[in-house]
């Protein structure tokens, strides 16, 4: 009878690279598969069973006193909801004042000085206007805008009217808009930033009424010292005869540039005004993209 002989799993080669503890993992995990397929089933119970038992007390617990907390909390919410009414007409922009200041008669027309005051610090409008005759006629419309804050000046020149007695000066459809705090979080400072115009070389020279055809002359120097360049710069020109407005006058830059200094000489018809102090205020709304030119490197 042969001896048995004992085999030496060392020298076992295996064609597929199974290890044998890989192979002695899987031989476990035949052994036992129906006592895990049990324990899974047993964890799956118990999840089950701890779910619906949690969801059972909540629904009661709800049912004894959520409902109530709830309309408690309703009850409180209206009873401290915010009055946006109120908020809205407290924020509400404020009335602008609008006024005739001036008329001055040229040359058969009428030009007028009209007075525009924004009480508003957060708040500026664009707005359409109308000089009005007793009788709710509109004899002169045009549109305009106001800065946050701010006074300005609206000239009407060489208006076709037959007095300028006994006008108002309407406005229509004003369209108020908020500051943006982002692209304007301090209005001061953008103001300075946009609207830095150095006027300087001041020449105002009065009408010599022993002419033929008397004329306002008037130059002076402007630099555009903000860095936007400006399709257009409107000039208002305001004469004062010792502190009395006596005439005024419109001019527009076209094509101001950035750190542009450019010189300005005109002249225009005079009506009989007389003047010894010049006043040059740009006029633009800094506020309107659509007045700067794109940058051009």
């Amino acid at each position: 009878m042969k001896k048995k002989e004992k085999i030496d799993l060392s020298k076992y080669e295996n064609g597929e690279h199974l290890s044998l503890k890989q192979m002695n993992i899987g031989l476990w995990l035949a052994l036992n598969r129906r006592r895990l397929l049990r324990v899974f089933i047993i964890f799956l119970i118990i999840v089950a069973a701890s779910t619906f038992t949690y969801s059972s007390y909540s629904y009661v617990m709800y049912f004894l006193y959520g409902r109530q907390a709830d309309r408690d909390l309703a009850a409180t919410i209206t009873a401290n909801l915010f009055d946006t009414q109120a908020y809205r007409e407290a924020t509400a922009p404020q009335v602008m004042d609008a006024k005739i200041l001036k008329s001055f008669g040229v040359s058969g027309n009428f030009d007028f000085l009209i007075e525009l005051k924004n009480p508003n610090s957060n708040y500026y409008g664009t707005f359409e206007y109308c000089l009005e005759n007793t009788q709710g006629e509109n004899l002169a419309c045009g549109s305009s805008f106001v800065l946050p804050e701010s006074k300005k000046f609206l000239i009407l020149p060489a208006q076709n009217v037959s007095q300028a007695n006994n006008l108002e000066f309407q406005t229509i459809n004003i369209f108020w808009q908020r500051l943006n705090a982002r692209k304007v979080p301090n209005w001061s400072a953008y103001l300075q930033e946009r609207l830095n115009f150095e006027i300087t070389n001041i020449e105002y020279q009065s009408p010599d009424y022993s002419a033929r055809t008397p004329l306002h002359s008037l130059s002076f120097n402007i630099e555009n010292k903000t860095a936007y360049n400006l399709k257009r710069l409107p000039l208002n020109i305001i004469l004062s005869n010792n502190s009395v407005i006596t005439g005024v006058n419109l001019y527009n830059l076209d094509t101001f540039l950035s750190f542009e200094n450019r010189k300005v000489q005109l002249s225009w018809p005079a009506g009989g005004e007389r003047a010894n102090k010049v006043e040059i205020i740009p006029d633009v709304n800094i506020l309107d993209e659509s007045i700067y030119l794109p940058y051009r490197s």
